[in-house]
């Protein structure tokens, strides 16, 4: 009994982060295809992506949000059986707060630049922070 609820457990911490790395991925994309972000659900506002970044995410960029949302996925849980919605929460205002360089609450010129690049999956959060 034990070594199925264990994997009944490991099941769903590998679905929860399929579905934390499919998020990242499906929002890059979202991003590039209608070139603006929409960042907060509740408070309408909208990013423009960059001039430069392709209208589509290509197989290796794809591949690439995918093992780096998965890798960042099990840093967040940190051996917990997934993230709370707190977490969750947490690691999406995590980029704006890296973009924020100068810590002022609010994204200007570059930084805003570099928030979108990152939403849009041209970005990974060790650049936008550099």
């Amino acid at each position: 009994m034990a070594k199925k609820r264990d994997s009944l457990r490991i099941e769903i911490i590998r679905w929860l982060q399929v579905e934390y790395s499919s998020q990242r991925v499906v929002r890059a994309q979202l991003a590039r295809f209608s070139r603006s972000i929409r960042v907060d659900g509740q408070t309408v506002l909208n990013v423009a992506v960059p001039e430069g970044v392709s209208k589509r995410l290509t197989q290796s960029e794809r591949a690439a949000l995918d093992t780096v949302s998965r890798n960042e996925f099990h840093l967040r849980s940190a051996g917990s059986e997934g993230l709370t919605p707190a977490q969750w929460q947490d690691s999406r205002l995590e980029a704006f707060t890296l973009a924020d360089m100068d810590a002022s609450g609010a994204l200007e010129g570059a930084e805003l630049e570099g928030y979108a690049r990152f939403l849009a999956g041209s970005l990974s959060l060790v650049q936008l922070g550099s």
